[in-house]
């Protein structure tokens, strides 16, 4: 039984969507978990490291300025293709008009639903596969006798 509900936890972690947040961002909660687009590679100041060509970077939202957005930075995605960079909780700024788009981090109930149930089924479906369920063949016999 724990094996199934650590499945199901596994599961659920990654049922997630991204939702567009209109601008300005002033709506969003502190520690919102955000993702920023940038339509030109942006560059980006983590401590002495400065990552440049990043079109997307997932963070948390502290709060927006006048014309900049403040974000601890988790993840930054760079255009080169498989280079990415570890934000490690940097406070960054980005000035608003260089974000084309900003996206929410939502649980996705009905995927989550979906994949939990699908774990639920393929989990008993296993079970009883295998002669675990009572009544079915296999294991160690009431009687104590020998297995077949």
């Amino acid at each position: 039984m724990r094996g199934l509900l650590f499945a199901c936890l596994l599961v659920a972690g990654g049922c997630y969507k991204y939702v567009p947040v209109p601008s300005p961002a002033t709506d969003l909660e502190r520690g919102t978990a955000v993702r920023a687009h940038f339509e030109n590679g942006e560059s980006v100041t983590l401590g002495d490291l400065t990552a440049h060509n990043i079109i997307s970077m997932d963070a948390e939202f502290v709060r927006q300025d006048d014309s900049e957005l403040v974000l601890s930075a988790f993840w930054l995605d760079s255009s080169t293709r498989g280079i990415g960079y570890p934000g490690e909780g940097w406070t960054v700024r980005v000035p608003t008009g260089n974000i084309s788009l900003l996206e929410q981090k939502k649980l996705d109930v009905w995927r989550t639903a979906g994949l939990v149930a699908a774990a639920v089924v393929t989990s008993v479906l296993g079970w009883e596969a295998l002669g675990g369920g009572e009544g079915g063949e296999g294991g160690v016999p009431p009687d104590g006798g020998p297995i077949r």
